[in-house]
């Protein structure tokens, strides 16, 4: 299940932008940096402190949880029809070659508030494919796709937050069996005498 925003007066997402510009020209305001951020309407030292109010919001948005919530299980020639998921024997998610899973990835900052974090994407396994689809709103979650390749047991995607072991990882398992039958066709004939 999602988790909700925070209801907090005091402090809203797009206070991080306002708070970064706030430190930032209070950062560069005094000392050796005072020419770069004197704010005369000089565009060098405006575009200083847009650049150290950027890693600011970087800071404060950076990830502190993640995890993958499902979303549904599709078949591949037909995503809008759901498939209900089943489990195998050690909880890996069970597709057949015809069929993909999709789940929402779920980034969040220390506040609560959904963040698009750069993410490694780890793929085991020759049975599936995986990979991240963007989402354009930013209230939307990324998705990460796995699709089944061939038949075969073991396939894990896992997700981590480059350079920061203090976050758990999200993974997936996922064993994929052989599909219904698509085709049906005949070879060749074989004319031999009867008995």
């Amino acid at each position: 299940m999602p988790i909700d925003q925070p209801e907090d007066p005091f402090f809203h997402q797009s206070d991080y932008l306002g708070l970064s510009l706030q430190s930032a020209a209070t950062l560069l305001a005094d000392g050796r940096y005072a020419e770069l951020a004197c704010l005369n309407g000089e565009p060098a030292a405006a575009r200083v402190v847009t650049e150290v109010a950027d890693t600011f919001v970087a800071w404060l948005r950076r990830p502190a949880t993640l995890r993958l919530d499902f979303v549904a299980i599709e078949e591949q020639d037909n995503p809008g029809t759901p498939v209900p998921i089943t489990r195998g024997e050690n909880m890996a998610v069970t597709l057949t070659t015809g069929q993909q899973a999709r789940f929402d990835i779920d980034t969040r900052d220390r506040r609560g508030f959904l963040t698009k974090a750069a993410l490694d994407l780890t793929v085991t396994g020759d049975n599936i494919t995986a990979s991240v689809v963007d989402t354009p709103d930013p209230g939307t979650p990324n998705q990460l796709v796995v699709v089944a390749t061939q038949p075969g047991a073991g396939g894990l995607v896992v997700l981590s937050v480059p350079n920061d072991e203090t976050i758990a990882d999200a993974s997936e398992a996922f064993d994929v069996t052989a599909g219904g039958i698509a085709s049906v066709s005949l070879g060749a004939p074989t004319i031999e005498d009867a008995p």
